[in-house]
């Protein structure tokens, strides 16, 4: 698979979001990283283990439907210890950043309790900046086929269920503000 301009940029963005909620954390050691072939084995094993549900190297094309021009795919580690990952991208059309697969490992540390949605819109709201400087338009995030048992919390975060997102499944989607353009309503760390 060929790497794009935008792939490029990823260390970069993700190691300045990290920086940043670094110093809202009590340990500064978080990390974002683009998921290599060595974690990808290393989720591999934790589905074996049981400590997340889904088997993420079967979320990534060729093995799913959906291949975006601007994939954005990170897993998140915080002192030390893995704590989750978010695969998904760029829709042109629908102006939106999707998440098809985000999910969290079982017994994570404590300090991250409900913070990795957080994290995880805060990593996207980021990139949603980069890609808007790029030219291109991005007014939504959306949870694609979101997991049932965790809708309430989403909506009590600031997303809205769309019930037909896409002419085929359903979406939690937090809009952009109107007057910033930013992401707005989930109460950050």
């Amino acid at each position: 698979m060929e790497i794009t301009q935008f792939e490029l940029i990823h260390p970069t963005i993700f190691n300045a979001v990290a920086k940043q909620l670094g110093t809202k954390l009590p340990d500064p050691s978080i990390k974002i990283e683009v998921p290599t072939s060595l974690i990808m084995s290393d989720l591999d094993e934790f589905n074996r283990l049981g400590k997340i549900k889904w088997v993420p190297r079967m979320m990534i094309p060729p093995y799913c439907d959906y291949e975006y021009h601007h994939p954005v795919r990170f897993v998140v580690y915080y002192c030390t210890k893995m704590v989750g990952y978010v695969f998904g991208g760029y829709n042109e059309i629908k102006k939106a950043l999707e998440v098809h697969y985000m999910e969290k490992v079982d017994g994570c540390h404590a300090d991250l309790n409900r913070k990795f949605l957080p994290i995880a819109v805060e990593v996207l709201s980021t990139y949603a900046c980069f890609l808007k400087q790029q030219g291109l338009a991005v007014d939504r995030m959306a949870l694609v086929n979101s997991v049932s048992n965790k809708q309430s919390y989403y909506h009590n975060s600031g997303f809205e269920l769309h019930a037909n997102y896409d002419g085929f499944c359903h979406a939690m989607v937090l809009s952009a503000s109107l007057e910033t353009g930013s992401f707005e309503g989930l109460s950050m760390l």
